[in-house]
Formats: structure tokens, C-alpha cells, sequence
């Protein structure tokens, strides 16, 4: 009897030193698993005609892009869209955004704390104030209330940036949503990488369809279309699907033919510049397969 509890003990003290060897890295190290911020280098001229806001946080200071409305730098927009990078992409990424016309709009890009030329730590809270920070700049250098201003405010976001765009409509609100290869929830992609009980370790906790369900109770609430590429296999299709099945005739799929999760902007960018380019909100988003931007 006593060798039998002896060797029980044994197997559960091992069992636990095995556990406390995986759960500590994880909790320690998990906010280098989760973000991988990428700087801007010091040379590297800010790509025209972007400009610089700059502001500061608790999280430190902070920079996001404006580009005015193409041809009329000096209005006032009828519409702001606010970007989310993904994960280890910057505000400078977005390429078409820069340089091609999309309407009477602004673009607002967000560096997220971290990456490009933000100082701070990334995390759904801290992304939140850094976008809350370049609204406020945005409005100062416009001549508007912030909350003229956030009146006009759309969101977009790719991949994890999409739920950082999300998270923001679903705090601040918005006039419309466009979301490009998004997951169902961070934890569902975490039980895909560790499987459970790891994920449950999980420290920041986007929710897409936690956020969607907030948003479907608002009488004002928002149009949104979601693009997802069907050759994606970092964050599959049928996370979309899900999001989309939520709330039919509400949230629009379209499905991008042959678009892994990084080409996925660059196949939809017609699409996506349609959707982008109506100055006031509308249900009426694009519905027709996307075409390649050439």
C-alpha cells in the first residue's frame, strides 16, 4: 500500500512540475506568442501623402497617418475610416489605401502600441486608447468635436486588426464595418494552436462574435461586410462563416477566390474599394465576387 501511494505521489508530482514548466512560459512569455511588433526604420521616409498625427498615451507616444481626402485635402469628410493592421503590419502596409482613390473619405491609419512609431505594449486596451488618441487628434486638427467626428467613423480591420477595429465599433460605435479574414474569437484560434486546457491560459481575449452579438443589439447598428479568402489557413473560412451565419441579412460574406490570409487585400482591393468609397452609411455593400486589383 505504501509503495502504491508512494508511486501515485510520484506521478502527480510529476504531472505538476510538468505543467508549471509549460503554464509559467506561457503566462510569461505569451504577449511575445501573441503580437510581433514590427518598427518602422529611422530612415524610411513616411510615404506620401500620408501624414503624421502625433499624441500621447499612458502607453507613451503614439503616431498614426492621415491621408485627407484625395483632391480636397482641405474638406471636411463625409466619412473616416479607421484601419487596423494585423498582426506585424504597420499602418505604412496598406498600400492601396495610400495611393489609389477611394471616394470622398479620409483614412485614419492605426499603429497599433509597439509597432511602426508608437511607443508601448500591444493589448486590446491599449489598442483601444491608441485609436481613441488619433480620433481626438484627428477632430483637433479638423476643427470638430470628437463626437462630430466619430459620427463619420467607419472601421476596418485585417485579421487581428479586424478584431481590434471591431472591438473599437463596439465600444465607440460606428457607421459601418469591414472586416478582411477574421477569426470567430482569439481563444478558438489559441484552442487551434495549444488545444485546451491550454488555451484557457489565454490573457487577451478578442471576441469577434461576442462583439458582433453587442453590435446586433444596437438600434443604429452598423452594416458589415466581411471578406475572407477561401485558400486561407491561418485563420480559415469557416470562422467567417460562423460570424456571418450569426446574424443573417445583417453581416455579409463574400468569399475571395483563391486568397491565402496575406494576399487576401490585394485579390479583394476592388471589392474593398467599392465598399470603402460610399461617403454615408448604407446596407447596400458590395455583393459580387471580388476582382484583383491590377
Amino acid at each position: 500500500m505504501a509503495t502504491a501511494r508512494t508511486w501515485m505521489w510520484r506521478v502527480i508530482r510529476a504531472v505538476a512540475i510538468g505543467l508549471i514548466l509549460v503554464i509559467i512560459p506561457l503566462l510569461l512569455f505569451q504577449r511575445h506568442l501573441l503580437y510581433h511588433p514590427r518598427p518602422y526604420a529611422a530612415d524610411d521616409p513616411i510615404p506620401q501623402p500620408l501624414e503624421r498625427l502625433g499624441f500621447t498615451t499612458t502607453d507613451g507616444a503614439q503616431a498614426a497617418w492621415w491621408r485627407a481626402p484625395l483632391g480636397n485635402a482641405g474638406a471636411t469628410p463625409q466619412r473616416v475610416w479607421l484601419v487596423f493592421s494585423g498582426n506585424a503590419g504597420t499602418a505604412w502596409d496598406w498600400v492601396g489605401l495610400r495611393s489609389e482613390p477611394v471616394g470622398p473619405v479620409g483614412i485614419l491609419l492605426i499603429d497599433w502600441p509597439g509597432f511602426g512609431a508608437s511607443q508601448g505594449t500591444p493589448s486590446p486596451a491599449s489598442i483601444l486608447r491608441a485609436a481613441d488618441g488619433a480620433v481626438a487628434t484627428l477632430a483637433a486638427k479638423l476643427g470638430l468635436p470628437v463626437e462630430d467626428l466619430c459620427r463619420r467613423c467607419g472601421v476596418l480591420g485585417h485579421s487581428m486588426g479586424a478584431a481590434a477595429a471591431l472591438h473599437y465599433a463596439e465600444q465607440r460605435g460606428a457607421v459601418a464595418v469591414v472586416l478582411v479574414a477574421p477569426f470567430t474569437s482569439l481563444l478558438a484560434m489559441a484552442q487551434r494552436a495549444v488545444g485546451w486546457p491550454l488555451c484557457e491560459l489565454l490573457l487577451h481575449r478578442f471576441d469577434n462574435a461576442s462583439a458582433l452579438a453587442a453590435l446586433a443589439q444596437r438600434p443604429d447598428k452598423p452594416p458589415v461586410l466581411i471578406l475572407h479568402g477561401d485558400a486561407d489557413t491561418t485563420i480559415p473560412l469557416a470562422m467567417s462563416r460562423t460570424l456571418a451565419a450569426a446574424h443573417p441579412g445583417w453581416v455579409k460574406l463574400i468569399a475571395v477566390p483563391g486568397a491565402a490570409h496575406d494576399d487576401v487585400l490585394d485579390l479583394a482591393w476592388t471589392t474593398l474599394r467599392s465598399a470603402l468609397s460610399m461617403p454615408q452609411p448604407t446596407n447596400d455593400l458590395p455583393t459580387a465576387p471580388p476582382t484583383t486589383n491590377p
